[in-house]
């Protein structure tokens, strides 16, 4: 559950991230929150129940909407959209025309351009950037179980293991 605070006249949001409560305010073009952290545009927009925190960046015409996420250090840009409850973070840079829908997950230095459409429950990382991320190497982080840092990296473990099984054993039955 997220919290808000206020001190002092100023709005105190804690987004979950392990960062603890930081101030925010509710974006002018479409009222959703956005840490003091984050860059965000006037002509973007970011609907009633999405937000954008950490250092991320919503610049352009991009569009944030339903109960999405941009967080970290990533950036959306143009006219790129995120929607449903996808979440955004990372370094992923995310621009032009591409449509993020549904309940994905893309993270890390992934770079998305064009006119791409993502949906479902895509998962869209750079397994060796999980590797390095700081935050992967802070035990305090994503301890709660809605850290898809986390989840995401242990599915990717197990799956990356299997395949060396599956070349393994496909190379020694050569």
């Amino acid at each position: 559950m997220h919290k808000n605070y206020a001190i002092e006249g100023k709005r105190i949001h804690d987004f979950l991230d392990g960062n603890g409560p930081v101030p925010a305010h509710h974006h002018p073009n479409g009222g959703g929150l956005v840490a003091e952290t984050a860059r965000v545009a006037n002509t973007a927009y970011v609907g009633l129940q999405a937000r954008v925190f950490g250092e991320a960046e919503v610049l352009g015409h991009a569009r944030i909407k339903d109960c999405a996420e941009v967080s970290a250090h990533s950036t959306v840009r143009g006219r790129a959209q995120v929607l449903g409850k996808s979440k955004v973070q990372g370094h992923a840079l995310i621009e032009d025309e591409v449509i993020i829908e549904g309940n994905c997950f893309v993270a890390t230095n992934i770079h998305l351009k064009g006119s791409a459409r993502i949906g479902g429950h895509e998962t869209l990382i750079s397994y060796k950037s999980c590797l390095s991320c700081p935050f992967m190497q802070d035990d305090a982080y994503g301890a709660g179980s809605e850290s898809p840092c986390l989840g995401c990296m242990n599915g990717i473990m197990k799956r990356d293991t299997n395949e060396e099984r599956a070349t393994s054993d496909n190379g020694a039955s050569s």
